[in-house]
């Protein structure tokens, strides 16, 4: 993890400071950043919800406008989860309609590229589990009203059509 902390500072220090990146109390770098010279920092009407680069995720993060960077702990989203029914955030991974029902609550922002590792982390973690496993987290995760057959294309999407509990070709 630290050569790419050290290739980033190197990058940043060659572009000068066109670019400006925010890092979490540790020194990792989050998925938010901007260019100086368009004019974002500090016009920025409300605060930017957004996540570090690494593997597991313990936090969200949250850049205020005037570039204060603040860690939002996956329990202040509980009462969106029991909002929409659903589980906010099994293993290092928050729920992406949790996390978009939070920040429209507070009025944050939430960054793009956030907004596709929370979803791509949370389908490939759904993808690894067997099918009545993912039958549990689809219907916790989209409510208990999901038609059957809804469930069973989202079920075959994620096991290329196998009902077998058969993953990527390995046997789950």
């Amino acid at each position: 993890m630290n050569h790419v902390l050290k290739e980033l500072k190197a990058h940043e220090e060659t572009e000068g400071e066109s670019i400006k990146h925010y890092y979490s109390k540790q020194g990792l770098p989050l998925s938010y950043w901007h260019e100086t010279n368009e004019g974002i920092q500090g016009s920025l009407p409300r605060p930017v919800l957004c996540v570090g680069l690494y593997d597991k995720w313990y936090e969200l993060f949250l850049v205020h406008p005037d570039g204060r960077v603040e860690e939002v702990w996956f329990s202040e989203m509980e009462k969106d989860a029991a909002e929409l029914h659903i589980v906010a955030c099994p293993n290092h991974c928050p729920n992406p309609m949790v996390v978009q029902k939070f920040a429209e609550r507070k009025g944050y922002i939430l960054n793009n590229e956030a907004k596709e590792m929370i979803d791509g982390r949370w389908f490939l973690d759904c993808k690894e589990l067997c099918s009545d496993e993912l039958e549990l987290i689809i219907k916790k995760a989209y409510g208990r009203g999901i038609p059957q057959e809804v469930f069973e294309e989202m079920r075959d999407e994620a096991f290329d059509g196998e009902k077998t509990g058969v993953v990527d070709g390995i046997a789950r």
